[in-house]
């Protein structure tokens, strides 16, 4: 695997020429999409396999406990607060939320499905503060399955957490398949 160093910068007006700095560009947008741990800029990928049964109208929180895609920042941990993705204690800042969860289909209708984010909410659907919503519909297709994704850009500060949970209005549980789909959930620095 190929190493990366810190991103170079330079004094206000330089000029990027091609013959001198084409290594440092190169270098420098390598190391803030690494997803090496301990290089590049804060960035995690949570996933998980698992199953998870939906009662209708109740939000779900989802655990993200198979290994994750990258961590760089020790972000997350999947024994300890498994649902928390958390920004670094030196890294506030602008960050990019992503969330990708499938759910199997459902034969006798389709129904509204939800994804919602919070921040600091410590597991309660109703705590913390509210970040964003997602909203799509269950398939009824058995080759499908029906996904859920966003993705949001907010300002988070030191040490905060967000979480996910997702709910069904549907009179009989839905299952979320991780198994045939991985969940992923990320969290990226974007800026100061």
């Amino acid at each position: 695997m190929a190493s990366f160093t810190n991103a170079t910068t330079r004094s206000s007006g330089y000029k990027i020429t091609a013959a001198s700095d084409w290594n440092i560009v190169a270098s420098s947008l390598n190391f803030v999409g690494s997803g090496t741990a301990g290089t590049g800029y804060p960035a995690v990928m949570a996933t998980s396999s698992a199953t998870t049964a939906l009662t209708a109208n109740t939000w779900t929180s989802i655990s993200f406990t198979t290994a994750d895609e990258y961590d760089t920042a020790t972000m997350h941990d999947v024994a300890t607060n498994p649902t928390r993705l958390t920004v670094p204690a030196s890294n506030g800042g602008l960050y990019s939320i992503t969330a990708n969860v499938y759910a199997s289909f459902f034969a006798t209708a389709s129904y509204p499905m939800h994804l919602m984010v919070r921040k600091n909410a410590a597991g309660s659907t109703s705590g913390g503060t509210f970040v964003g919503i997602a909203t799509s519909n269950s398939s009824q297709v058995n080759v499908l399955g029906a996904g859920l994704n966003l993705h949001i850009e907010t300002r988070l500060a030191a040490a905060d957490y967000i979480e996910i949970w997702v709910a069904c209005e549907t009179t009989s549980s839905v299952a979320l398949n991780g198994a045939t789909y991985p969940h992923r959930f990320g969290l990226r620095w974007l800026s100061t």
